[in-house]
């Protein structure tokens, strides 16, 4: 039986990571929108020599900044109010694809807006 176990084991950590569909951004925007089941909103971020993004988020409890593997790079919110605006100010990886994503509860209005700097 450890055996099985830890075939299985194996076996998932051997798995690819799940293409997430991220909206495409600029290096400045402000979009809305309305959290659906999942709870999520992705956008893939440009690819520039040394990004520094200031953005102000609401109706967001968790943003995540991910590698171009969907590997969490660093967590930028946990356990935010959704029902208040919050501001986030963090560096990308230089020359390297990225996304962030935002979670928050189903229904939820979410709004977004932010620059970046190279």
């Amino acid at each position: 039986m450890k055996m099985a176990w830890g075939g299985l084991l194996i076996g998932m950590s051997a798995l690819p990571a799940v293409a997430m569909n991220c909206e495409s951004s600029s290096r400045q925007g402000e979009l809305q929108g309305k959290f659906d089941a999942s709870g999520e909103v992705c956008f893939d971020l440009p690819t520039l020599g040394e990004n520094y993004v200031s953005a102000t988020i609401s109706g967001v409890t968790d943003a995540r900044l991910l590698d171009e593997n969907n590997r969490r790079l660093r967590t930028l919110l946990a356990g935010g109010p959704p029902d208040g605006e919050q501001t986030l100010l963090f560096s990308l990886p230089v020359n390297r694809a990225s996304a962030l994503v935002l979670h928050g509860e189903e229904g939820t209005c979410w709004h977004f807006r932010w620059r970046m700097k190279e």
